[in-house]
Parts: structure tokens; sequence; C-alpha cells
């Protein structure tokens, strides 16, 4: 199988700039003028200042305000660069090839073959109990209680009468047997 091949191209990338004017400083420079003004007509009627040292006073608030202003709205620039990347990719040519296939001639043989049968084992005969009781705690269940599930081998005794507990002074359960009769 043949690998791809990849061609890529890079073009130049595209550098744009965008000013970008903050309308917060835009507000602020412009609250801040106000202030000035309220502040130099406060101060020039406070002191009761003369023409010329009201002109001189203005002109510090101004050049004040002006450096204020330069740092405030200097604008921000937002450069934008676009870099384009072309990748093309060259793909495998595949070419279709026949390839005859030769005719095989399929003979049967014939054999012979032993099977040998074994005889069927015989049937356990194990014996279904309808109840099961606990030599331990001399109580007797149903043999789906689930409590009768739990009875270690070793203790378990197994029959089909319950009569043949109550003669041999076990009691019955009081899940599945009594619950049972109240009913």
């Amino acid at each position: 199988m043949e690998r791809e091949e990849f061609d890529i191209q890079e073009f130049e990338p595209v550098v744009r700039q965008r000013k970008i004017v903050s309308i917060g400083n835009l507000l602020f420079s412009f609250f801040m003028g106000l202030v000035i003004i309220i502040f130099f007509i406060g101060i020039i009627s406070f002191l009761a200042l003369d023409t010329f040292n009201s002109v001189v006073l203005a002109t510090i608030l101004i050049i004040i305000y002006a450096i204020v202003l330069f740092f405030l709205l200097e604008p921000e620039f937002l450069r934008e660069v676009t870099k384009t990347t072309v990748k093309t990719v060259k793909k495998p040519v595949i070419r279709e090839v026949i390839v005859e296939k030769p005719v095989v001639e399929q003979v049967m043989h014939e054999t012979e073959k032993t099977i040998y049968v074994t005889n069927p084992r015989k049937k356990l005969d194990i014996p279904k109990y309808d109840y099961v009781a606990s030599s331990e705690t001399k109580t007797y269940h149903k043999k789906s209680c689930r409590l009768g599930k739990l009875i270690k081998k070793k203790y378990k005794v197994l029959n089909n009468d319950p009569s043949y507990f109550t003669r041999n002074g076990y009691k019955s359960c009081k899940i599945c047997i009594r619950h049972l009769r109240k009913v």
C-alpha cells in the first residue's frame, strides 16, 4: 500500500491594525475637565485674584489637563495577524489487479470410521425432601424457607413428614410454617 504524500504551502501573513479608544477614558477626561473648571472658578472667587494671576493659574491648569489627556486618550492598537496554510494531500492510486484462480478438483475419499458408544449412566436416585430441620436449633422449615437454606450440612435433618419432626421435639419455623397456619 502506498503512502499519502503532503504538500504544504504557506502564504505571507496578513497584518491588520485597529485603533481602540476606551469610552471610560473619554468620560473620565470629560468629568476631569469639569472638575478643573469648577476648581479654577472656586480659586479665583475665594482668593480674589487679579487678571494676571488668573491667567497664570488657568495656564498651569490647562497644561496639567493636557498632559493627563495625552496619557488617558492615547489609543491602543489591536494587531491581528492572519496566517494562511494550505495542505494538499496526494492520495495513492489504487490499481486493480485481476488474478485468475486455478481450478482445483475436489477428490472424495471414502474412509471407514469406527464409533464407540458407551453405555448410558444410570440415573442417580436422589430423594427430594419437603422439610429440613436443624439438629442444633431443633427447628424445622419448609425446603423453600430462607432460614432453612442457611443450615450447615452437619446439622441438617431431612424428611417429608412434618409429624416426624414434632414427635422428635422439633419446633416449627415462625416464618414459613406458623405464618401459613395463621392465615
